[in-house]
């Protein structure tokens, strides 16, 4: 008999590279994937006079370098989704804008890009790897066929889809509708490259609205967010639909899900600010932390603590937070929570992290930008994790140390770029930091829209913020019904941030541009 002993090693503790995105323009980043090469494609974007230019964005982890590419792109294409395709090519989804250009594309390695017009109406958003290996995609009211030759084929429907997956049973299946159209969809495509649909219902509620799908354990899962009562839903391949509440508050707000090990469903609940997990049975259970700022959510009023999640090569949850404490975090299987905060680990200060994707080399990577306190300017940029074994502290501290840079105390910052996308929840996502060392920044902050001369300038929105000395937040600002009209009628508005104090600070007008490029339909 051998016995060979091995001796045991602690890993390393996570690790997190930063890589400044530079290309000599304003950047905002938006909708990023990792080919199977490692490199890391991303959608970017910005207004030189007056009008949206969309460009694809590729950053090579072996030299850091950073190239864009705009070259085949359609006029008004705006980038949607990514998904490496089997052929070894990233394909994208492309809804244009006011429903011109919408398109299906696809970039080569080398920055080739190549756009299939939509066969029908309506706006790409998602893009998926289906079970044939085609590219499969969703538009407004329509599920489309891409093969890797470019040929295209889409199936009508009267309402609007979702997110789709493909399931376990071979077929591409998607969310649609919401209230009493709300379904469940399977297509199940023939040789002669005709397809059935199928929609599901019975076991929804009457105000199901469902949302993201995934594919898990033999299941399709699915998020409700019901006005009634938000759920997680279940769906077998013959389309028996079961949904699950207990264990979720009623003011639950689930924004994203991801498949996990055992046949596990992991979530974020924006609704009470936790990570949440629903085994194969159903059975629910949310797990939090201190870092993780449970709040309110209220349907004129929503904030997102929580965003993305991944599953890691480590075998835990990764999730990013671009609001609060920390960064980023993740969770076992057993629901442990450990966090990442601004100044640790490799995080600068004053980052914060966005979008989530897994790479082939056993890393995560994640878009995100970074605050100057001194020049207040921002910057964007890619980041690479490298998950290792780490100890949550045994002790949290009840604040951050301040950083090196001097701040201006009871001053309120807008950080980011300047210019706000209306997404389809009508809503505007702005980002506030607080400049104060000791004073907690509290008051209204409103948006105001320029209008013709006749009406001068009227506010379109308004939400509060309380903010702690030094912390900043991703606010989330519901425009009114003038706001969303004047969108309607232009797609590209002139605003102004400004606020009403109720404590001891002040904030400078911040002029800015709305567009309304993400709204569907």
């Amino acid at each position: 008999m051998t016995v060979v002993l091995v001796a045991s090693a602690h890993a390393a503790p996570t690790s997190v590279t930063e890589y400044p995105v530079e290309v000599g323009h304003s950047t905002n980043i938006d909708h990023m994937a990792v080919g199977a090469d490692g490199t890391v494609w991303f959608a970017d974007g910005y207004w030189p006079e007056g009008s949206f230019h969309a460009l694809i964005g590729r950053f090579d982890p072996s030299d850091g370098a950073v190239e864009e590419f705009d070259q085949g792109l359609n006029h008004f294409s705006v980038i949607r989704d990514f998904v490496a395709g089997p052929d070894g090519n990233m394909w994208f989804a492309d809804s244009g804008s006011a429903n011109a250009d919408a398109a299906i594309g696809k970039i080569t390695s080398s920055g080739q890009i190549t756009e299939y017009a939509s066969p029908v109406g309506g706006k790409p958003w998602w893009i998926i790897v289906g079970p044939d290996e085609s590219l499969w995609y969703t538009a407004t009211r329509a599920v489309g066929r891409v093969t890797a030759a470019g040929a295209l084929g889409a199936y009508e429907l009267p309402g609007v889809l979702g997110e789709l997956a493909a399931g376990p049973d071979g077929n591409v299946w998607f969310t649609y509708g919401s209230g009493a159209n709300a379904a469940i969809g399977r297509i199940e495509r023939h040789s002669d490259g005709n397809a059935t649909i199928t929609l599901f219902q019975a076991g929804l509620d009457p105000h199901s609205v469902p949302e993201r799908i995934v594919a898990v354990g033999g299941y399709l899962w699915f998020t409700d967010l019901s006005g009634a009562e938000p759920a997680l839903g279940r769906v077998s391949p013959d389309g028996q639909i079961t949904e699950f509440r207990e264990g979720l508050a009623a003011d639950s707000n689930i924004i994203d899900i991801a498949a996990g090990s055992g046949g596990n469903v992991w979530f974020t609940d924006n609704g009470v600010g936790a990570i949440g997990r629903i085994t194969p049975a159903g059975q629910i259970t949310e797990f939090t932390d201190e870092d993780i700022n449970p709040f309110v959510y209220y349907r004129n009023e929503v904030g997102f603590p929580l965003q993305h999640l991944a599953a890691g090569p480590d075998g835990n949850m990764w999730f990013t937070i671009p609001g609060g404490r920390a960064v980023l975090g993740k969770v076992t299987p057993t629901g442990d929570i450990t966090t990442f905060r601004p100044g640790e680990d490799g995080l600068s200060w004053g980052v914060s992290a966005q979008e989530l994707a897994t790479g082939p080399h056993g890393e995560l990577w994640f878009d995100g930008s970074t605050w100057d306190l001194g020049t207040e300017t921002s910057r964007q940029m890619i980041a690479r994790i490298f998950p290792g074994d780490d100890k949550p502290p045994s002790v949290i501290p009840s604040a951050a140390p301040a950083p090196k840079t001097t701040t201006v105390p009871g001053r309120v910052v807008v950080m980011g770029g300047r210019t706000l996308k209306l997404n389809r929840y009508d809503l505007v996502r702005i980002r506030l930091s607080c400049q104060s060392l000791s004073t907690a920044c509290v008051g209204e902050l409103q948006l105001t829209v320029f209008v013709p001369k006749t009406f001068g300038r009227q506010k379109v929105g308004s939400v509060s913020f309380s903010l702690a000395p030094g912390a900043s937040q991703t606010m989330s600002l519901r425009l009114s019904r003038l706001g969303r009209d004047l969108l309607a009628t232009k797609h590209r508005r002139r605003g102004e941030l400004g606020i009403v104090p109720l404590s001891n600070v002040t904030m400078e007008p911040v002029r800015l541009d709305i567009t309304s490029l993400r709204r569907r339909g």
